[in-house]
């Protein structure tokens, strides 16, 4: 427990065991959204991996290919919007729970202030000190999963631009050999 440093009786913070349960609820949660990427970054691998096996074996010789293709990306591109909006929901989660416990710490440290003049306490609060807030990785996540969804209908455009030159003879069958 968190108490004063000086004095016969050092006075406790009551509040310290609602502190703990946020802290560790913010802790789950954000080893559930790490685990959430991770299923995400896997499916989109498969997906990024078939269509490479549709690409080396159509040889870019095949409309069909590109039509497989063209699927792939339209079934994945649902599945990469779901995992923006459940970043995006996790993001406004952790945001109030991280407030929560700023306005906890912040009670820490006008008590611990008022009783012995020690400095200021507050793990998050300092964070905010040294560092920009919203400069977590919330972002970075958001960005991964904005790059897959763009590229699978990119990829898909492409592959169907070099199966038009193939197919027109400008440019020859992809051969792997």
């Amino acid at each position: 427990m968190l108490s004063s440093q000086t004095g016969p009786a050092a006075p406790t913070f009551e509040r310290i065991e609602e502190y703990k349960a946020v802290l560790d609820n913010l802790a789950a949660v954000s080893a559930r959204r790490q685990s959430l990427n991770d299923v995400f970054v896997g499916i989109n691998t498969v997906f990024l991996t078939a269509l490479g096996v549709l690409l080396f074996a159509s040889r870019l010789t095949s409309w069909g290919a590109v039509i497989a293709i063209g699927a792939i990306s339209a079934v994945i591109t649902p599945i990469n919007l779901t995992w923006i909006a459940a970043l995006v929901r996790y993001r406004r989660g952790l945001r109030f729970q991280l407030q929560y416990l700023r306005e906890i710490e912040t009670e820490f440290r006008q008590r611990r202030g008022t009783i012995s003049g020690s400095p200021d306490i507050g793990f998050f609060l300092r964070l905010d000190e040294v560092r920009r807030p919203r400069s977590g990785n919330t972002r970075l996540e958001v960005l991964l999963a904005a790059y897959f969804l763009c590229v699978f209908p990119l990829i898909t455009g492409a592959i169907a631009t070099l199966t038009y030159f193939v197919t027109i003879g400008y440019l020859s069958p992809l051969n792997l050999t």
